[in-house]
């Protein structure tokens, strides 16, 4: 195994523990162990528990800002087809996604100093891709009149918080299962609000 492969590996695992048990309540010997690796191998890659959840969500969110980025840079689309492929695509997180997800909003109500190191990425981030993706497409004219950018945050909303929020009511309440099928149907609403179905 090369040590990238053991740092990919070092930062999947951590993420899965933050996302199911928090900061604090991950240790570096739990991680180290779920991995076979010893903890003085793990504090050699990521000396601190707050380098390792850095680690963890900025290399998740590379990945997930780079797949955005293409889906909002389709080259040969019109700046409809474009949002349509980006909205899709955020309706469609991948497993650690969705880990990156609820390890950052669990720490976002608990401790959000821990988010600090990150918080940048956020901003500059997939934020960013969304305005400029829904701004090229009302300057093209493709979206009903009166939708602007204020759209936005409906989206974000849309797309991010509310199925990850979902998520947690159904993980912790398996009788929710209600709720799953109110996200599918923000879905379906977000996209005839936009002019994407009828």
């Amino acid at each position: 195994m090369t040590p990238n492969d053991l740092t990919s590996r070092i930062r999947q695992e951590a993420l899965r523990q933050f996302a199911e048990r928090g900061f604090d309540g991950t240790s570096m010997r739990d991680v180290a162990n779920a991995l076979g690796i010893s903890p003085g191998n793990l504090t050699y890659h990521y000396p601190k528990k707050l380098d390792l959840f850095t680690a963890a969500i900025e290399g998740t969110y590379a990945t997930f800002l780079a797949d955005i980025k293409a889906a909002a840079a389709s080259p040969g689309c019109s700046a409809r087809e474009r949002l349509r492929a980006l909205l899709e695509r955020l309706h469609h997180p991948s497993a650690a996604e969705r880990q990156m997800l609820r390890a950052g909003m669990r720490e976002l109500v608990s401790a959000p100093e821990h988010l600090a190191p990150v918080v940048h990425l956020f901003r500059s981030g997939h934020p960013l891709v969304l305005m400029g993706a829904v701004q090229a497409a009302i300057a093209e004219g493709a979206l009903p009149k009166g939708v602007g950018l204020g759209v936005v945050p409906i989206i974000m909303a849309t797309l991010i918080a509310a199925p990850m929020v979902a998520r947690a009511a159904v993980a912790s309440h398996p009788g929710f299962d209600f709720v799953e099928a109110a996200v599918s149907q923000s879905y379906h609403d977000l996209l005839v609000l936009l002019g994407f179905e009828p």
